[in-house]
């Protein structure tokens, strides 16, 4: 696995391989990743604190690391921030559309998570929008600079 962002998807694979292969609850399960949120990891570690899963993370990430986080060191000004928060939801409400059933709720990537991060052979859906995804803005074709495959 490459990224733990809401936890959600490696619970719900977790959840239905230990339900349908039992003899995996008689082994010691780890999930690693190479980078992941802390509250994902910490949703993952709880959900699956019954079949004894452990869960080892190279890169840990707090909500500081939040592309839109007030305490991140991106941006020069509040204002900054807030006018590229504003502008990125907007475009990534158009350029998710066909991605997910409710465009403004992962305009600013998966649940909102606002993740800065890509990997040499795929971006998760974490990550802003601006990034990957395909679409159209303005009646331009909107060119992702790391493309999800």
């Amino acid at each position: 696995m490459d990224f733990i962002g809401t936890g959600e998807q490696v619970h719900e694979f977790a959840e239905a391989a230990l339900e349908r292969y039992t003899w995996l609850k008689t082994r010691s399960i780890f999930v690693c990743a190479i980078a992941g949120y802390n509250d994902g990891i910490q949703t993952l570690e709880k959900n699956l604190s019954d079949f004894g899963v452990r869960v080892l993370v190279a890169r840990t990430l707090s909500s500081d690391d939040r592309a839109f986080s007030a305490n991140n060191s991106l941006w020069d000004s509040e204002t900054d921030r807030e006018q590229a928060r504003l502008w990125c939801q907007q475009l990534g409400t158009l350029l998710v559309q066909g991605e997910f059933t409710d465009p403004a709720v992962h305009a600013l990537g998966w649940k909102g998570s606002e993740a800065l991060i890509s990997f040499h052979y795929n971006t998760p859906n974490n990550t802003l929008p601006i990034f990957w995804a395909q679409g159209r803005s303005n009646g331009t074709e909107w060119q992702p600079l790391f493309p999800r495959f």
